[in-house]
Formats: structure tokens, sequence, C-alpha cells
């Protein structure tokens, strides 16, 4: 259930585990004979969420793509508070800063 084919499916399933609060999936379990005997719940990812679906249902959502109305985005850690710096002016500044650091007899 762990093995993804592409990191955009694996960003697509955490996307839909996460619309859907899915955290557990139920796999069945069977004797020797084949016959189920009952079924084990196995947690996905390091979900927080307490929704538990069949294996079957988790199986068709992996087989439509990992169906999201909000789409398949990845979730992109950026705080944009203001302007952020662009490249250019982050490291000038930083050279600013680097360069006063290394001035003999200035204290930090």
């Amino acid at each position: 259930m762990g093995s993804y084919n592409s990191e955009e499916e694996a960003i697509a399933c955490y996307n839909w585990r996460n619309e859907n609060k899915v955290g557990y999936v139920l796999v069945p379990l069977y004797n020797s004979e084949h016959e189920e005997i009952g079924t084990f719940m196995h947690k996905i990812g390091k979900s927080l969420y307490s929704g538990v679906i069949t294996l079957e249902e988790f199986m068709e959502a992996k087989a439509q793509g990992w169906p999201c109305k909000n789409g398949s985005t990845p979730i992109r850690p950026c705080l944009k508070i203001g302007g952020m710096p662009n490249g250019e002016r982050f490291f000038r500044q930083s050279r600013q800063i680097f360069a006063g650091g290394l001035t003999p007899g200035k204290k930090i």
C-alpha cells in the first residue's frame, strides 16, 4: 500500500487521505484454506485521522487516481507574509552579514 509509481501519485494519495480523513485500511486475513477469517486494521502513513475504509475501497481509489475535490496539488510549506526576497536580494544581504561578521575586532 505504501509503494507508489511516482512522486505525483504519492502526493495525490496523501491529499486523498487528508480530504477523506482516512487513517486506516481494513486488510482481510485468510487461513490456510484461503477462507477469510477476519480483518486487520492497517495504519496508512503518519495520518492523525481515524477514518477506516476497506481494502477494496482503497484499491478502487488508487485505480481512479486518488480523486479529490480540491485536486492533487502538492502541499508546500511556504509562508508568504508581505514580500519574500528574491534570490538576488537574499544573497546580497547574506554577503553583507557574512562580510561584517569577519571584520577584525567586531563583536557580533
